[in-house]
């Protein structure tokens, strides 16, 4: 009898092990699953770099500045839609109007003559480029908006 209950001993031990090992294993792919989750998900608002996207305007009415206007919107949207969701990238947008009290000091800080759009680095501000080239292709808008959005990822530097 001492047999028959040191076996059912046993088997009860394995049987155990065999539970906690099923656990662990379990246990691991759940890990390994909130990890992915992690490693997809968006990174939290306050650990976000911003750029900001300014478009500079006068007081004229001016198709080809309504334009230039509209494709840099355009080229924000797709890429807050396709891109930057899972980057530590906002953007700001800032329409300003340069004939307005106030506003002349952008006119030396990026070195303005024109309607245009500017990019800058919210966290220095001395990182900044000016993007000339809208007018050259403000005739074509998708390639204007292609343009735009292109110097956007390039000057914030793609994910990070």
């Amino acid at each position: 009898m001492t047999g028959l209950a040191l076996v059912f001993f046993a088997v009860i031990c394995m049987l155990a092990a065999f539970i906690d090992l099923y656990k662990t294993f379990d246990n691991k792919n759940a890990i390994s699953a909130k990890k992915s989750d992690i490693t997809t998900a968006s990174p939290p608002e306050s650990a976000k770099r911003t750029i900001r996207v300014y478009f500079f305007y006068g007081n004229g009415k001016c198709p080809t500045c309504d334009a230039i206007k509209d494709a840099t919107i355009e080229a924000i949207s797709d890429i807050e839609e396709t891109y930057f969701k899972k980057c530590a990238i906002n953007i700001e947008w800032k329409g300003i109007n340069i004939e307005e009290a106030g506003n002349e000091k952008y006119i030396t800080r990026f070195n303005l003559f024109s309607t245009t759009v500017v990019l800058q680095d919210s966290a220095d501000h001395k990182n900044w480029k000016r993007l000339d080239e809208v007018w050259n292709l403000a005739s074509d808008r998708e390639i204007l908006r292609k343009y735009i959005k292109e110097q956007i990822l390039k000057f914030a530097g793609g994910c990070s």
